[in-house]
């Protein structure tokens, strides 16, 4: 039931410990902008060692999944 954003995703460890604990399904794209650097969390979601399909999900379906959940 809970989910984790990506927005202190900009030192790829936290990321990966992030993903170790919540999995693919359970993450949401996130930032800090303006303090934070967006590409850099882009960066380190696309490095994950996970499929396409499941960047996919963290980096937009996860959100739109749980928002059209909400209706």
């Amino acid at each position: 039931m809970f989910y984790v954003d990506t927005a202190e995703g900009m030192w790829k460890p936290a990321m990966d410990l992030a993903h170790g604990f919540y999995g693919s399904s359970h993450m949401l794209f996130g930032t800090d902008y303006p303090w934070g650097d967006t590409a850099k969390i882009i960066n380190n979601i696309k490095a994950l060692n996970i499929t396409e399909e499941e960047k996919n999900m963290i980096l937009s379906e996860n959100v739109l999944k749980l928002f059209k959940n909400l209706n």
